[in-house]
């Protein structure tokens, strides 16, 4: 067997441990990622030997599903029970995992394969495209077993997620409402939730399309969350006039988002589980490099996607999640906020005081309608620290006690 090294992982969480040790009404909560995606697990790991090569035939020397299912559960239980086993110092960081990621096509073609892509060599050691789980299985197995080991071996109360990006692509979302159709139905399986990453745009996708995203995924899973939030800059910001006009289209456009989703989760049956925001501050995003994946960039403008510039100061974007009368004094949240159903109306929270800066899915008391521990929407700032060989990684950020979103001290 491979031997996995979780070394740069365990650094940060002894971090994360000391910080809940000193400040326990502060205490931080980890979603962990991933434990089967197509991208980050080696090609090695699928073949024969552990050796990629090719079969007396000719063929692909890929083992079996059979041997493929030993070592995806040997895998899944090594990482579940380093982290989250009852004698594991982490067991108590972890509310949620993603089990797997982004393995549903775009354009409405259905699951990944290893067809995927004509110009990736099988030899190179992970594939951006293409599948070669699929390339063993030849059908949804994997994802099955996947989620079937991770509730085998993780604590009842950890929730388990599938990932996706261009989820609200109305093509895309019906292949994903299969997949987890498939996931629920299946013996032995659990799924608690869908996780939409959300790399948007100024203009794409509409509202209209991630509400309709939302409620055809709440009707299978019932808990939908915001993993990796980002928005793409719409022009080039480089001079401070045009950056300025972006960052007010940025803040009405997540403004917009965020009461979107507060409609969406005080209606029966439709849970936002939360939002984790892909970054901290603006000049470490992944959007200022070039990337090919989804929702990336071709690194040629400077990029503004999230919270905080590359200064760690707090953007309009920050105001549009926390008090939006700071970017725009006109607004009126009691008169402009989504209508809610009579019969699903709550009684509002106490006035919030000012926030500290960084604000992230907090802690929180249970309201009447929904008895989840977290509460539904709140703004998250996500970190990502590589844990082991077959792509997995610790999602974190600070958590702080309130209810419907507004932060308290």
């Amino acid at each position: 067997m491979p031997t996995l090294y979780f070394s740069r992982a365990d650094e940060i969480l002894n971090k994360l441990l000391e910080w809940n040790n000193s400040y326990p009404d502060e205490k931080i909560q980890v979603r962990g990622h991933v434990l089967v995606w197509h991208s980050q697990t080696p090609e090695w790991f699928f073949r024969e030997g552990y050796t990629v090569g090719q079969k007396a035939d000719g063929s692909e020397n890929y083992v079996t599903p059979e041997v493929m299912n030993l070592r995806m559960e040997w895998y899944i239980k090594t990482v579940l029970e380093h982290y989250t086993g009852e004698n594991s110092p982490y067991k108590d960081l972890f509310y949620g995992w993603d089990v797997v990621n982004e393995e549903v096509n775009n354009g409405g073609r259905g699951y990944r394969t290893e067809k995927v892509s004509a110009i990736e060599p099988l030899s190179q050691s992970t594939h951006g495209s293409k599948s070669s789980w699929w390339a063993v299985y030849q059908s949804n197995e994997y994802i099955i077993n996947a989620f079937r080991f991770a509730n085998k071996y993780a604590p009842a109360d950890l929730e388990l997620y599938y990932n996706d990006y261009n989820e609200s692509d109305s093509s895309k979302v019906k292949d994903i409402v299969t997949l987890l159709t498939d996931v629920k139905e299946a013996e032995g399986t659990r799924i608690d939730g869908m996780g939409m990453q959300g790399h948007y745009k100024l203009s794409d996708p509409k509202l209209s399309d991630i509400e309709k995203a939302i409620r055809a995924y709440a009707a299978v899973v019932g808990q939908v969350q915001f993993t990796e939030l980002d928005m793409k800059a719409s022009t080039d910001i480089t001079s401070e006039e045009v950056l300025a006009e972006e960052y007010e289209k940025q803040a009405e456009h997540y403004h917009d988002i965020y009461m979107l989703l507060q409609k969406l989760d005080a209606e029966d049956g439709i849970e936002i589980g939360g939002i984790t925001f892909w970054g901290t501050v603006d000049k470490y995003s992944w959007l200022q490099s070039r990337s090919s994946v989804g929702g990336g960039s071709d690194g040629l403008l400077p990029q503004c996607p999230l919270l905080f510039d590359s200064n760690y100061r707090v953007k309009p974007a920050y105001w549009a999640f926390v008090d939006y009368s700071m970017v725009n004094p006109d607004w009126n949240k009691e008169t402009e906020e989504p209508e809610v159903a009579e019969d699903t109306q709550e009684e509002s929270a106490e006035e919030a005081s000012e926030p500290e800066p960084v604000v992230a899915e907090p802690e929180a008391e249970v309201t009447e309608k929904k008895s989840n521990p977290f509460v539904p929407i709140a703004v998250a700032v996500g970190f990502v620290a590589v844990a082991a060989v077959a792509g997995t990684a610790v999602f974190f950020g600070k958590r702080k006690k309130g209810v419907g979103g507004q932060p308290t001290e």
